[in-house]
């Protein structure tokens, strides 16, 4: 598989311009991940498979749903929605239905019947989305930082293309702790050499942390938190959060406070930023269990 970091370009990729702010275009990259899937799928000799289980149904879950399996089918990929509607039928799941598909996806929201302990049936080599404590635990120790959970990826792929594949010793401040994004980022951005401080909701201080960083992953769920008077002229801010507000989604950035304030930052939009890289790097993930189970 080629580099997804080759440089490609002489200047910063602006998608829209608002005053002194710029919206971080991320097709280019999307092109090259996508291209490097593509590449990477020629060379099978079976047709891998990802099986979706949706166990409480939403307009937004069933979207997420059909987005997956148009991307995946184009890619080359079988997937397959699979719907459960109680825990038993939670169980019956594992003990036969799964064991053909190369990787295996539960969807957010869960229905309140499953849990942690429910959620830990998904075998290790076929957890596309690397949320099990096995993998987690060889990302921390360093062994495959390659691997990890998807959203985590997208946002660490975004700022390695910024900065030209070349983060050693940037300041990162990571807002979020979750496992899915806040606590895989420190072990990616290590791996690159770069300086990790992690915040949440107890940190100190917090605008006055997020103004030392070159980088700063706003990952708290919360829509519209992060103000321009959080920010400084310069960073590259990463908007991992997708909330639903009354006019339909917002980030975790409040982006018509930083369009208002002429801030010279490069920020990624919601939509259209981290989540559409997503995708595409839980079909990477589907590549890299398929050599796991060689």
């Amino acid at each position: 598989m080629g580099n997804t970091f080759e440089k490609s370009r002489d200047v910063r990729r602006i998608d829209k311009k608002y005053n002194n702010m710029e919206k971080y275009n991320v097709k280019p990259l999307l092109k090259k991940v996508k291209s490097d899937i593509a590449e990477k799928v020629s060379t099978l000799e079976k047709t891998l498979s990802l099986a979706l289980l949706l166990g409480k149904e939403g307009p937004d879950a069933i979207y997420y749903a059909d987005s997956l399996i148009k991307k995946g089918t184009k890619l080359g990929f079988k997937v397959e929605l699979i719907h459960y509607n109680s825990k038993n039928e939670w169980m019956e799941l594992f003990n036969s239905k799964l064991e053909k598909f190369t990787g295996i996806l539960p969807l957010a929201p869960y229905p309140e019947y499953i849990s942690g302990k429910e959620l830990e049936m998904v075998p290790f080599e076929k957890d596309v989305d690397a949320s099990n404590i096995l993998h987690l635990g060889h990302l921390f120790a360093g062994l495959k930082t390659e691997f990890a959970p998807a959203t985590a990826l997208s946002a660490f792929y975004i700022a390695k293309d910024h900065f030209h594949n070349e983060l050693k010793g940037k300041d990162i401040v990571i807002v979020g702790r979750s496992l899915r994004v806040g606590k895989p980022l420190i072990p990616l951005f290590l791996s690159e050499n770069a300086t990790v401080t992690i915040c949440h909701s107890k940190t100190v201080d917090l605008p006055q942390k997020i103004k030392r960083a070159d980088i700063v992953i706003c990952a708290i769920g919360r829509g519209n938190f992060f103000k321009s008077s959080m920010f400084r002229t310069g960073q590259l801010i990463v908007d991992v959060g997708i909330n639903r507000i009354e006019n339909g989604f917002s980030g975790d950035v409040d982006m018509n406070d930083l369009e208002e304030s002429r801030l010279d930052v490069m920020v990624t939009p919601v939509p259209g930023g981290v989540g559409s890289l997503t995708s595409y790097l839980l079909y990477k993930n589907l590549l890299y269990l398929n050599d796991l189970q060689k």
